[in-house]
């Protein structure tokens, strides 16, 4: 138990696990360096509006990225109340997907909160 092990203040470390996934991104700089961001996950949410600032390639780097950590993707589009050809932009995030679950959110009417909810 943690009580156990913790005396003034300070806690104690009886195993390091071993990483099942890593999430890692460029470091700033020139160095190639990485930053860790996140270990030891299991689903990453990819979230991406559907307004003006959508960027497929930048879809494409995130998922890349995922799939590198280990951990399973998911894609959120977000703010599907405010887009009209939501068809073809769905065809388009399929395109990249490679079968990666899609799920198309609206704040505004509630829309896919129970499938992120699942």
């Amino acid at each position: 138990m943690l009580e156990d092990t913790v005396t003034d203040g300070n806690a104690v470390i009886h195993h390091v696990l071993a990483r099942s996934s890593v999430f890692v991104r460029q470091a700033a700089g020139t160095a190639g360096d990485v930053q860790v961001v996140a270990a030891n996950i299991d689903i990453v949410f990819l979230c991406m509006s559907l307004n003006a600032d959508f960027n497929l390639r930048r879809l494409e780097r995130y998922l890349t990225v995922t799939w590198d950590s280990r951990a399973k993707p998911f894609i959120i589009l977000t703010k599907s109340d405010l887009f009209e050809d939501l068809k073809n932009r769905l065809a388009d995030v399929e395109s990249v997907s490679m079968g990666v679950p899609i799920i198309v959110c609206s704040s505004e009417n509630g829309d896919g909160f129970d499938e992120v909810n699942a």
